[in-house]
């Protein structure tokens, strides 16, 4: 029997895989590289959700956008298509780029500075605490079983990743809508752009 002189592709796509969890536990920014004509493969989705668990700060550069042009695509709908087939990297930027023409060489460079620096900016507990208490007069927390969340304060515990934990009355009555909320009005005066956030919540005792 002769040896097999071929990797079959799921071997190849298997190795891809292992080689980009390496790179991605050894980066402070990942750049998740996307084709413009084929969009977001099964593999880049794969390798984003690793980019998601490593908890990494994150830019999705879309290459050979020349040739995109060229076939008649355009930002604004290739951008939406992103969106919506990986919505889990939402926090991430999207860059349309070209090596060949040099086209957003620039804005990729600013893009990486952009994240690194959100992924490790400190954020003030003082005006964290005000946008928290902002958001949740505005938008009340769901009722659960006849009771209501409540966020006491919050602290930013550590950075690369972003962590902050929310004290509030019982976690059980947080629902992942309700945080994707506060998330999104902390991003909305913080930025963060292309750094995940983490929240956890811990019920606050008289010690708290």
């Amino acid at each position: 029997m002769k040896p097999h002189t071929k990797m079959s592709k799921t071997s190849v796509d298997n190795f891809s895989l292992f080689r980009s969890e390496q790179a991605i536990e050894e980066a402070d920014v990942v750049l998740l590289l996307l084709d413009a004509s084929m969009g977001p493969t099964m593999q880049d989705k794969r390798i984003a959700g690793k980019i998601l668990e490593a908890k990494k700060a994150c830019v999705l550069l879309v290459q050979k956008w020349d040739l995109a042009l060229a076939d008649g695509m355009n930002e604004k709908d290739s951008l939406a298509a992103i969106r919506q087939m990986m919505p889990f990297l939402n926090f991430a930027p999207v860059v349309f780029c070209s090596n060949k023409s040099g086209y957003n060489v620039r804005r990729t460079i600013d893009a990486i500075d952009r994240a690194a620096a959100s992924a490790s900016e400190k954020l003030p507990t003082g005006i964290m605490n005000r946008v928290i208490t902002t958001a949740t007069k505005k938008t009340l927390s769901p009722m659960i079983k006849g009771r209501r969340l409540k966020i006491y304060y919050g602290l930013q515990v550590s950075t690369n990743p972003q962590t902050i934990r929310l004290f509030v009355n019982d976690p059980k009555l947080v629902t992942d809508a309700y945080l994707s909320f506060i998330e999104k009005n902390l991003r909305a005066r913080f930025g963060l752009e292309g750094a995940p956030v983490r929240i956890f919540l811990k019920a606050r005792t008289r010690k708290d």
